[in-house]
């Protein structure tokens, strides 16, 4: 995770900056920063709750469920992301 989510906000600044084009990205540079400040304190703090309430498998799952939507999302938008290769 240390390696991972830092390539992934980048990969995601990339992506988003090649979408909305030439224009003033400020805002949407600082809303990303925030979202990703929130996701890092709330993260550990939904992961242990998880853990402790409903054990490591529960967690595993949510995790899947997570990662899953977010790839069907991503395949139903590939097109949409191909002219920005």
């Amino acid at each position: 995770m240390g390696i991972g989510i830092p390539l992934a906000i980048i990969a995601l600044d990339a992506i988003y900056s090649k979408c909305l084009g030439n224009i003033n990205q400020s805002v949407m540079q600082g809303a990303m920063i925030v979202a990703e400040d929130v996701i890092t304190i709330v993260g550990p703090i939904y992961t242990s709750y998880i853990f402790t309430s409903y054990g490591f498998g529960a967690l595993w799952m949510f995790n899947g469920i997570v990662v899953t939507l977010g790839t069907l999302l991503w395949l139903l938008n590939i097109r949409k992301l191909e002219k920005y290769s």
